[in-house]
């Protein structure tokens, strides 16, 4: 059985569709990104060509929920609508408020609103609040962790009003039609060496996925959009770039999600909270490894449940497997019958993933731990040997150091932001305790109690817990107490 106190809930999606990041009609770009090779494509002669380049028409309804900023019936900039009285652009869009400024979505009728708005801005994002939604105007999700950030390579649309027309800063742009391109997430670090540029975490960078796919001028302050489990979510705000069109010169947006609280304060958008009976302030997500038909999802105290459907190859995938999170999404390890896959869950389904782990495989007692601020997992305790490790990315395994004693259900959790394992169920791992830096595991104190099976929790203060498990020295009884591990020292905490 699986506990996860997971923050993308399966019954809350359906939920949430309603109310953000639905299309009217499926597009060509919301399709999976394999399929997206030949979308878009141009002539590197004509990258010039178009705000948005190497991108196609839009057709009514495929973006709901971008907004046109017009001056002097003229298209300036772009907005995202993320929420029937809130569309968010670029503060830059914003420096001059001496005329008055009209808001237009590709509805129905292509019509144009005249609103009047309250503005609000910070140093990269500006709220405008309006009224108005029909079935053709639709909001755009939120992020709904000030933490989430696409993966580098992630296909993701951005949109924008344009025409054919010289991408630079002296040719005046009569925009017309709604046009789209889809391009590729690039991570910070590789970007800034591309460009040459100090990048902010409230900075992220996207480029096309060959020569002459972009975003240009005029299309500052709109959206780009990425697919997170099913839902159209407001990722960047076109902001500006060094070169357009050259796909080693990523464009540089602004990350919507460091922006949360800023947007919630200022705009009257109240936080996604699961809503699931009464208040509660986590929700627990429940896997049951062998009946996987019978999971469900319960709120914090246990009081109220609800049954879950998640799809998987069969009822039994996830039996005797271990989880974490990595890249913002769960992923399952081993198990049986196939000690060596790597699942991940998509929405409400257990997608196999076409990695391994190692010849071995990690089949029963293994663990898995999120590391390094979820962006990888550890994985260890092979089905022979019960000391390899291997480290998982979200794209390859790589082996990492072996530990020196056998630490089947020794579990593995994090002491001093560094990961740990206690115990085991072979004889030459009791009540040993090692821990992983960069120059492979050392052993702390001992462990006062000869448990296996246990929980370990690291605390943020650095300590660990070591909650119930089954005591070798007591017939391997199942035991309730909890122990903590600070200062290297071993001390009981309580009894559950």
């Amino acid at each position: 059985m699986k506990l996860l106190n997971y923050f993308k809930l399966c019954f809350l999606r359906a939920e949430i569709l309603e109310k953000c990041g639905q299309m009217k009609r499926e597009p060509v770009w919301s399709r999976s990104p394999s399929k997206l090779d030949n979308f878009g494509q141009v002539l590197d002669q004509n990258k010039y060509h178009g705000k948005i380049m190497g991108g196609n028409n839009a057709d009514p309804g495929n973006f709901p929920w971008q907004a046109a900023l017009i001056k002097q019936f003229k298209i300036f900039c772009g907005g995202t609508l993320v929420s029937p009285k809130t569309v968010i652009s670029a503060t830059h869009c914003m420096a001059d408020l001496s005329k008055k400024i009209f808001i237009r979505t590709l509805n129905k009728e292509i019509s144009t609103v005249n609103l009047d708005f309250i503005f609000q801005k910070s140093r990269r994002l500006s709220t405008i609040q309006i009224q108005i939604i029909t079935d053709f105007v639709r909001p755009a999700c939120l992020p709904q962790l000030s933490d989430y950030k696409p993966q580098n390579g992630a296909a993701c649309v951005a949109s924008g009003f344009g025409q054919d027309g010289t991408c630079n800063d002296y040719v005046t742009f009569e925009p017309t039609n709604l046009k789209n391109v889809v391009l590729g997430i690039v991570d910070n670090e590789k970007c800034a060496q591309k460009l040459e540029l100090d990048l902010e975490s409230y900075q992220l960078c996207a480029a096309g996925l060959q020569n002459g796919m972009d975003t240009c001028k005029g299309d500052s302050g709109g959206p780009l959009v990425c697919d997170v489990e099913g839902r159209w979510t407001l990722t960047g705000v076109v902001s500006f770039g060094l070169v357009f069109g050259e796909k080693d010169f990523p464009g540089v947006y602004t990350n919507v999600a460091e922006y949360l609280g800023w947007i919630w304060n200022n705009s009257g958008i109240e936080p996604q909270k699961p809503q699931f009976g009464s208040q509660s302030e986590a929700n627990i997500l429940v896997i049951l490894g062998e009946y996987l038909a019978s999971s469900y999802i319960t709120n914090g105290d246990g009081s109220e449940t609800s049954a879950v459907q998640i799809d998987a190859p069969n009822n039994k995938y996830p039996y005797n497997s271990e989880s974490a999170v990595v890249k913002g999404k769960l992923h399952l390890f081993g198990g049986r019958p196939d000690r060596t896959k790597i699942g991940r869950l998509d929405a409400c389904t257990l997608v196999e993933l076409p990695y391994k782990l190692n010849f071995n495989g990690y089949a029963d007692g293994h663990a898995a731990l999120s590391i390094l601020r979820n962006s990888e997992a550890l994985i260890c305790f092979d089905a022979t040997r019960w000391r390899s490790c291997v480290i998982f990315n979200g794209s390859s395994v790589v082996s990492t150091y072996s530990t020196s004693y056998r630490h089947r259900r020794g579990g593995l959790g994090l002491y001093n932001g560094q990961p740990i394992t206690v115990g085991s169920h072979f004889s030459d791992g009791r009540r040993k305790v090692e821990t992983l830096s960069s120059i492979g595991w050392t052993s702390l104190a001992d462990s006062k109690m000869n448990y296996n099976g246990h929980h370990l929790i690291g605390l943020e203060n650095g300590d660990l817990l070591m909650i119930g498990g089954r005591d070798t020295d007591d017939k391997t009884a199942f035991k309730s107490d909890v122990w903590r591990l600070s200062d290297n020292n071993w001390s009981q905490e309580a009894n559950l």
